[in-house]
């Protein structure tokens, strides 16, 4: 058994919390709700640079891979991001420059939406192969009613954040992750339809949590879809969850009357389109 935290030293302490939260990660399958809950303890220690110094070499990497796995599992909490970038300093100050680690650090600055500070990265570090992001970054001037989002232009090298509009009649969101197979096929299928395609391209939208301009544009560009954005942050749209792809909610005037998980199976094209349509009326009725 662990040892109280509450009777641990400070370092003792931070490698205990740094621990539990990584052995929630690692668990199959994830449970990203006991990452979250581990990552408490761990924000509660406050690490600063100047404790991070004074720390053992295993403590600042248990730290810095525990900030690293709640950041992945809570994209918008800026208190992990920022931990993680504290711990990455101090590892590379010792001398420890993993490539891996830049990335991650770069994925969780663009998942909390810190477009400045993932610049910066690129430009210290232009030997590191970065994922591509946009140039610029503009808000609508107008952006209108609606929860906002971010539109991706044609070349995805520029966004707008914008708003997106739910709550009046029957409306489908598909949750996905740019270039998920699954979610691809399903695109596919229902593109493949009349019926479904009609309702797709009227009243559809596609959203994603993961800020991939270029694959964003890339989809948008391969099946003609226009209604293709961002989301600002997940708590946008408490109603939804973006741990998987593709997710289907169906609403009506902006409430959620029936949900789909998942494509593909034994059902096949014909009997995925009928579950969907299905879930269609009965959000309708």
């Amino acid at each position: 058994m662990l040892p109280q935290v509450a009777c641990a030293p400070s370092e003792q302490r931070a490698l205990i919390q740094a621990r539990r939260v990584s052995a929630a990660g690692d668990r199959q399958p994830a449970e990203p709700a006991a990452v979250l809950e581990a990552a408490r303890g761990l924000e509660a220690s406050r690490l600063s640079p100047e404790q991070l110094r004074l720390y053992t070499t295993e403590t600042v990497a248990a730290v810095h891979a525990a900030a690293a796995t709640a950041a992945f599992y809570r994209p918008e909490s800026k208190d992990m991001v920022l931990l993680e970038e504290r711990a990455l300093e101090e590892k590379l100050r010792r001398g420890d420059r993993a490539p891996r680690d830049l990335k991650r650090m770069f994925f969780a600055f663009m998942g909390a939406r810190m477009f400045d500070q993932a610049a910066a990265l690129r430009k210290r570090f232009p030997d590191i192969p970065f994922p591509s992001m946009p140039e610029k970054f503009l808000t609508a001037a107008s952006p209108g009613p609606g929860r906002p989002v971010y539109s991706v232009g044609e070349d995805w090298k520029s966004v707008e954040l914008t708003a997106l509009a739910l709550d009046h009649g029957t409306r489908v969101a598909m949750l996905l992750f740019p270039g998920c197979p699954s979610a691809e096929s399903a695109t596919r299928d229902l593109l493949a339809d009349p019926v479904t395609a009609r309702v797709l391209r009227e009243h559809g939208v596609l959203l994603t949590e993961r800020f991939d301009a270029e694959g964003v544009a890339a989809w948008k560009r391969r099946f003609g879809l226009e209604s293709f954005v961002i989301a600002r942050r997940a708590s946008d749209f408490p109603e939804f969850n973006f741990d998987s792809s593709p997710r289907f909610y169906f609403l009506k005037d902006g409430i959620v009357k029936s949900e789909m998980t998942g494509w593909g199976g034994s059902e096949g094209a014909e009997g995925n389109r009928a579950s969907w349509l299905a879930e269609l009326e009965r959000a309708a009725r």
